[in-house]
């Protein structure tokens, strides 16, 4: 029995277990679901909870249920359509899941007013996900003013001074539940401010510049017609004032109300003060003035009068005055005054002084036909002269001296009769003699050189007591001459005279009265030195590595002379003589001379007789370049080698100094002697220097190598070379075999010259610096595979070296060119990912290659890429900014371009392609921006074009020239914001093709520009073969575009030549079109008349 109780029991136990997991597994349970409404939603929206069991409805009225599920289940919280709100997943020991719809809200909701203050702007921002707007109004005052959008403007001159509400619903709606929000603002509307406008009339005599007008003592000045606009004056009770030269002459209080913005206008007129029959008497020593006065509207005890009288000013209320007679004639000025301002013309009125006259000096013998009496003369009204007796002549006293001409030789008597402003009469009286006979000028008979002496003989006439004057021999030279004999003697001039060979004579005879003859010149030529000295040339020729060259030469014939020249140089004065008598060019090498200071002077010996020494050329010749002089590192530690050819001047040593940058410590110096230079071969002077790279941790460091040449006498410093060092770098040079670099090998750096073989195959891969060092080439012929890991592998070339392919490949891929570029012929390039910048020009690729390009950015270089002979040319994902030009692809024979953007700062060209007979160019996806051109295609078998966003500041945006077949859709072309408006949008001429989704706008002269004068030979040939009528209907070119796609243009479409445009369906009447109907014929450059195409719409 026992046993048959253990197997009862070991039976039961498992059934048990397993009865207790199915149920936990498999029985379902309920639990209460929840949907929690906004409390303003509207109506009683319901959605429906969902299990895999059953499901059951929630609504805002009855928002909770029991549900059944299964014990892993998931519920789902679903609108009464099905669509999915929330999904909650059933977890143990829940007994209720609850879904909240979200609450939308209005965030924002202000107010601002605009510049002049009549306008209200309102604005505001819902935050609505994941609810639709779907209804918004706004009210003013309970007014609905609108039912749209997220701002309203509204008007509020009309409100000035009011409050306004503004009361903003709007109505949300996310599944069956439907909200409206609401927001209040409240705003005082303020009062407007008015205009004024003042004009003021000013009687005579009174300055605009004096006016002041002042409201609520703020002082505004008037324009210059008299009026002033006082702009933004708030509306109330205002203080009007106006001023003349700071006294007031009006005040008015004036209450500004609001004008519907009509300006509130005042007038006010100033007279003046006018002043009449200003006169002058004079009774005795005095002179007694008197005038009258129009005072207008002005209080007499408020005007006086201002008289000035020379620098004197008097004040009297009266209307006359009494001066004392005044010494001199003056203007006297009379100016009405109004609280103590001029305020009006003023006038003016002449008073006489006391007569004056005196005579000036004359002299009692005048050695000369004419003669001039000064005189001063004051309120004299009347002057007359007598000479020699004869009846007396009236004389201006104003001109204050008299002139005689023509006067006899002898003695003369002159007389002046005066009378003065009042009628009283005096005479004064003198004499002279004239004598006007010059001896004649001394006259040149000849010269003679005896010893060191020059004597040369004159001829005078038989009045002349003496010679006066100057012999010049140089300009710092000169001998003065006075003598009383006919002979003058001078000395032979040396050379340090500055002697030119010719003596210059300015000689003058003088008679016993006085009188000088002409002054006698003659020139004595001893020596012509300056045309000798004219026909000479010197030059000093450099060439570095060359013997300095001296070239000497003489274009004139110079008998019985000769030159002596010196040249001084570091190696000792070089002396060179020639003969004169023969015209010649020689060149002479100054040989062991390469540099250093040079002196060349000469002296001419020409009749025995010495010139100063000439100083032809004072220089100094310094080396240009050193030959072959370059710095790079040569092993992974830092050990460098600085390169070099050395000058062939024996004498010369080298210092070659070493210096680690921002430290003024760390230089290290290595000199070569004569010895250790070899000019018997080509051989370059080779220094090493151990790495410096231990005197720092950083993995880098910056230094600078210079080189300077140095003899007893010279030294001169070549611009230096600065260098970076890399601590563990990989070094590269030679011949390369078969190879992998991983990122362990960076940095690498390429050494001297370093070729990979046909058949060789090298590949870098990881993130680090490739650099073409100082002086280094890179050359593939076989296979370079570059690709960049974690970030983008940087190409640097400090020589003017490009990589260079002839024949190779290149695959490149994530990788960044600086300044350096990539030289290919009959090679293949493959080039992802990359970046390449501060070049003139990154790609450069000729003769049968073929080019790979994706996701390529070009930055800051002269032409992206020049692609010539191209056996195909594959470019996508491609970004041009700030360059000359985009890439140039001259004969491709295949072609395909997609996405290609230039559209930030190229100058000149965005895209161009010329000279193929290809059936394979196709380009997608343009965009281009251009100061000049944006694309240019030319001489083409066929394109075709299509996506394009094109916009160019240049002549023309895009243009297409002698293309037989083209097809170009969904093309847009316009100016560029901002930017001078391109003449002609689309240029079109010896083309034919099929033109889709064309738009055109913003230019200048013509939209689209269409030159089919001459076609390509296979179109002609299609047009030729047509029957006469087809050929009235024919068109090379087919246009489908509407006539929304043109604005802004001149001309819409211009066609020039005998062939037609097709355009179906496009309506001319809303366009500018030239064409046969504007002007039947154009004219060729021999000025031959042709029938003009038209545009055709059938």
């Amino acid at each position: 029995m026992k046993r048959s109780l253990k197997l009862t029991i070991g039976i039961t136990i498992p059934i048990a277990v397993l009865l207790v997991l199915l149920y936990f597994f498999l029985w379902p349970i309920t639990i209460t679901v929840s949907a929690i409404f906004p409390t303003d939603a509207q109506g009683n929206p319901t959605i429906k909870a969902i299990s895999s069991i059953e499901e059951v409805t929630l609504s805002k009225d009855k928002p909770s249920a029991k549900l059944k599920a299964k014990r892993k289940d998931s519920v789902d919280f679903v609108t009464l359509e099905g669509v999915l709100l929330d999904r909650k997943e059933i977890v143990r020991e829940v007994k209720e899941l609850k879904y909240a719809f979200p609450e939308p809200d209005i965030n924002l909701f202000n107010y601002s007013f605009s510049e002049d203050g009549k306008e209200l702007i309102l604005s505001w921002r819902a935050e609505s996900s994941p609810y639709n707007i779907d209804s918004v109004s706004l009210e003013r005052n309970g007014t609905a003013v609108t039912r749209k959008g997220d701002s309203y403007t509204d008007n509020i001159v009309d409100y000035q001074g009011k409050r306004l509400s503004y009361d903003l619903t709007i109505g949300y709606k996310y599944g069956p539940v439907y909200i409206e929000k609401s927001k209040t603002l409240s705003v005082e509307i303020p009062m407007l401010p008015v205009e004024i406008e003042v004009k003021v009339s000013l009687g005579k005599g009174l300055d605009p510049e004096k006016v002041s007008l002042l409201l609520d003592e703020k002082p505004y000045k008037l324009e210059s017609n008299l009026k002033a606009i006082i702009s933004t004056v708030p509306q109330g009770k205002h203080k009007l004032e106006l001023k003349y030269d700071g006294i007031s002459l009006l005040t008015k209080e004036v209450v500004l109300k609001w004008n519907d913005d009509i300006p509130y206008l005042f007038e006010f007129p100033i007279d003046s003060i006018e002043i009449s029959e200003l006169s002058a008497t004079r009774d005795g020593e005095n002179m007694n003035l008197n005038w009258k006065s129009d005072l207008k509207s002005y209080e007499e005890t408020d005007v006086s009068y201002l008289i000035t009288v020379d620098a004197s000013n008097f004040v009297t209320k009266e209307k006359s005055f009494v001066l004392t007679l005044p010494e001199e004639t003056m203007q006297i000025v009379v100016t009405p005054l109004y609280k103590g301002v001029a305020f009006g013309l003023e006038e003016t009125v002449e008073v006489l002084g006391k007569p004056f006259f005196e005579l000036g000096t004359i002299p009692g013998y005048i050695p000369s036909t004419s003669l001039e009496i000064q005189f001063e003369a004051k309120n004299i009204s009347e002057l007359l002269l007598s000479l020699d007796g004869a009846e007396p002549a009236k004389i201006d006293t104003q001109k204050g001296k008299i002139v005689f001409e023509e006067l006899s030789e002898g003695v003369h008597a002159i007389s002046f009769y005066i009378t003065d402003l009042y009628g009283e009469s005096f005479t004064k009286s003198a004499t002279f003699v004239v004598d006007t006979t010059p001896p004649n000028e001394p006259t040149l008979l000849n010269y003679n050189i005896v010893g060191k002496r020059i004597i040369i003989n004159l001829a005078t006439s038989s009045d002349t007591v003496s010679i006066s004057g100057e012999v010049n021999v140089s300009d710092t030279t000169t001998f003065h001459i006075e003598t009383k004999n006919n002979q003058i003697t001078v000395p032979v001039p040396s050379p340090e005279t500055g002697f030119n060979g010719t003596l210059e004579l300015f000689l003058t005879a003088i008679d016993r009265a006085g009188n000088m003859s002409m002054q006698a010149h003659y020139e004595i030529e001893l020596v012509n030195f300056e045309e000798i000295v004219g026909s000479l040339g010197f030059d000093v020729i450099q060439k570095d590595y060359k013997p300095v060259t001296l070239r000497i030469s003489n274009s004139r014939v110079s008998e019985e002379a000769s030159i002596t020249v010196f040249v001084e140089t570091l190696k000792g004065t070089r002396l060179f003589t020639y003969n004169l008598s023969n015209t010649f060019s020689v060149s002479e090498p100054l040989e062991g001379v390469y540099f250093g200071d040079l002196k060349i002077s000469y002296i001419i010996n020409a009749l025995g007789i010495e010139s100063p020494t000439y100083v032809a050329t004072e220089t100094r010749v310094d080396l240009k370049n050193l030959d072959g002089f370059y710095a790079y590192q040569v092993d992974e530690d830092g050990k460098f080698r600085v390169r070099f050819y050395p000058v062939p001047d024996p004498d010369v040593k080298y210092r070659i100094r070493r210096k680690i940058l921002d430290t003024p410590v760390n230089q290290e110096i290595k000199t070569i002697s004569f010895e250790e230079t070899d000019l018997d071969s080509d051989t370059p002077i080779l220094k090493d220097f151990d790495s410096p790279l231990p005197l720092t941790n950083n993995a880098t460091m910056e230094i600078s190598v210079e080189v300077e040449i140095i003899t007893d006498q010279y030294s001169y410093k070549f611009p230096e070379k600065r260098l970076t060092l890399y601590k563990g770098a990989t070094i590269l040079t030679g011949n390369a075999t078969d190879a992998e670099f991983d990122k362990r090998a960076f940095p690498i750096l390429i050494a001297e010259n370093y070729t990979i073989p046909n058949d060789s195959e090298v590949s870098i891969a990881g993130k680090g610096l490739v650099l073409i060092q100082d002086g280094s080439s890179f050359v593939v012929n076989g296979t370079l595979n570059i690709s960049g890991s974690n970030g983008l592998i940087t190409l640097k070339s400090e020589s003017r070296n490009e990589i260079l392919l002839y024949g190779g490949e290149l695959n490149l891929k994530k990788a960044s060119g600086y300044e350096m570029s990539i030289f290919a012929s009959g090679a293949r390039l493959n080039i992802e990912d990359c970046v390449f910048s501060d070049v003139f020009n990154p790609l450069i690729v000729k003769n049968g290659s073929s080019v790979k390009l994706n996701n390529i950015s070009i930055n800051s270089v002269g032409t992206a890429g020049y692609i010539s002979d191209a056996v195909i040319f594959d470019a996508h994902d491609v970004e041009i900014i700030n360059s000359t030009k985009g890439f140039i692809l001259i004969n491709p024979q295949k072609a395909y371009i997609n996405k290609y953007v230039a559209n930030t700062g190229i100058k000149n060209t965005g895209l161009e392609i010329k000279n193929s007979l290809s059936d394979e160019i196709v380009i997608e996806d343009l965009d281009i921006s251009s100061g000049r051109f944006a694309l240019n295609i030319e001489n083409l078998k066929s394109m075709m074009i299509n996506n394009a966003r094109l916009k160019a500041s240049g002549f023309y945006v895009m243009a297409l020239s002698n293309v037989e077949k083209a097809q170009v859709a969904d093309v847009s072309i316009s100016g560029i914001p901002g930017k001078a408006q391109p003449n002609i949008g689309l240029f079109v001429a010896s083309t034919g093709g099929i033109f889709k989704g064309i738009s055109v706008s913003q230019c200048k002269e013509i939209g689209i520009f269409i030159n089919n004068r001459w076609l390509p030979e296979e179109l002609i040939e299609t047009y030729n073969a047509l029957p006469p009528k087809e050929k009235e209907n024919w068109a090379p070119i087919e246009l489908y575009t509407k006539t929304e796609a043109f604005s802004e243009n001149f001309y819409d479409i211009y066609l020039e030549g005998i062939y037609n445009l097709r355009a179906p369906g496009l309506d001319l009447s809303r366009l500018r079109i030239y064409d046969w109907r504007v002007d039947k014929t154009w004219s060729n450059e021999l000025g031959k008349i042709f029938p003009r195409g038209t545009v055709i719409v059938k």
